[in-house]
Parts: structure tokens; sequence; C-alpha cells
């Protein structure tokens, strides 16, 4: 496969995880990165040793490929100012749909990970979901994520609703628990990295075994004593600490007979 020249549009931290390391594929020539906001684009530029420009009117007519790591709801609206453009329009979300890019060639490529700008990410252990208007623009991101990991779906848009879904609660309000962890235990003064151990341990069951089977603590013993304890504890902080655990404890029990 040719060399793809490449243009980004978006600095997020997705576009800094991700387009670093497509770039040691040797398979792409990235030659702009287009953000309103110079500080990050620029950072982003650097990295990638390309130019920066802060309009879409800038666009390089050689691009093959317009990567918009924007903010989902920009998505429709950037796609449409490059109707014009012959490259084919990416993006990177997980929530919206493939028809959403106002643009004949058109595709979805997206990594199901969480990113942190300045946490590398091992791309050989993230799954990518690809959907494309054409079997020829598959054949090129299936290249693409082949040169980072073996873990390539053929996923269609309303499948991908379903996956981010998933990986909201997965994810983000797993994040959320930890930050309620950290908050109960900062405010008596108990290091939360007491807590680091437990919370790889459960994240490595799952690997090894249903959630279901993974199950453990007082909600699903109906141990009520230390469930009331705990309750009595929550009058202390603010009252949606007690709405989320007594709605997880009933969730708990009830999906466990």
């Amino acid at each position: 496969m040719k060399k793809l020249k490449v243009v980004i549009v978006g600095a997020g931290k997705l576009a800094y995880q991700l387009f670093p390391a497509l770039q040691q594929t040797n398979l792409i020539d990235f030659i702009q990165v287009i953000s309103p906001r110079h500080s990050t684009s620029a950072g982003l530029a650097a990295k990638l040793e390309c130019e920066v420009i802060c309009s879409i009117e800038g666009i390089n007519e050689a691009a093959d490929l317009i990567f918009l790591a924007t903010p989902d709801s920009e998505i429709k609206n950037v796609s449409e100012q490059l109707a014009g453009h012959k490259a084919t329009i990416i993006h990177c979300s997980g929530s919206i749909s493939l028809d959403e890019i106002e643009h004949y060639k058109k595709a979805v490529f997206y990594p199901l990970q969480t990113f942190t700008k300045d946490k590398k990410v091992d791309f050989s252990e993230v799954p990518f979901c690809i959907e494309s208007s054409s079997s020829e623009i598959d054949h090129q991101l299936e290249e693409l994520a082949k040169a980072l990991t073996e873990k390539i779906f053929f996923i269609d848009s309303e499948q991908r609703k379903y996956i981010h879904l998933a990986a909201v609660f997965a994810c983000n309000f797993s994040n959320l628990m930890y930050h309620i962890s950290e908050d109960i235990l900062t405010k008596k003064a108990i290091d939360p990295s007491i807590l680091h151990n437990l919370i790889s341990e459960t994240a490595n069951k799952i690997q090894l075994f249903p959630a279901k089977e993974s199950q453990t603590g007082p909600a699903i013993r109906k141990d009520s004593k230390a469930i009331a304890i705990h309750q009595d504890i929550l009058k202390e902080y603010p009252s949606s600490f007690a709405t989320i655990y007594e709605l997880l404890t009933k969730e708990i029990q009830e999906k466990n007979g």
C-alpha cells in the first residue's frame, strides 16, 4: 500500500495518542493538523513533523484521508465543510453514525479505549472498529489497523452504538466510582492508593470470568448489617452518594436473585 497523505482536524486526547502511533507504522505521511486552538494543534504537529493551520479552508488538496478528531457534536458540521474535497473523511467516534459524515467517501476508525494525553497507550491491545462506504476504504483502514493491532472488527453504526454504551458503563461510570471512593477516603485523611490492588484485581477477573461470577460484597451476601453501617456513614457525604449506593445495591441483588 502506498503511503497515504493524512490531514487531522482536531488535537485532543485521542489525536495525541492515535496519530503518533500511526506515524510509527510508516504507512502514513501526516501533512497538516487543523485546530482553532493553535497551542494544542502546534504541539501535535510538532510530534508529527507537519504543518499546522487554523482553518479548514487551508486543507491541502493532496490529502488522501482527513481524520475528524473533533468533539462528536462537530462531526456533521465539519464534514459538510469538506463536502467538495476528494479525500476520504473519517471520524473516530463510538456513538456517531457513519451517515453523520456528509461526504461520498467516508469511514469510521474507532479505537475502543480511554485516552489520556500524557499516558502512552499500548495499541496492540486496543480493539479497532471499522466501517466505511466502500470495500476499498475498508481495506485501507484494515491495513492501518493491522499495523497497530490484531483486534480488528468490522462493526456497523448500529452495533457501535451499543458497544459505546457498554463502554460508558464499564469505563466512565466505573471511574466515577473510583472518584467517589477517593472522596470518601480523603475526607478521613486515608490515602486512596490503599484501593489500587483491589481495583486491579477486580479489573483482571473480568478477563477470566463472567462479571456475574465475580460479584462480591455485602449486597450479594445480603449483609444487612454492613449495608446499614455504610448507609449511616454516607450521611456525612453528599446525598447523591447514598442514592447511588442504594441503587447499585438493589441492582446487584436483583441481578443475582
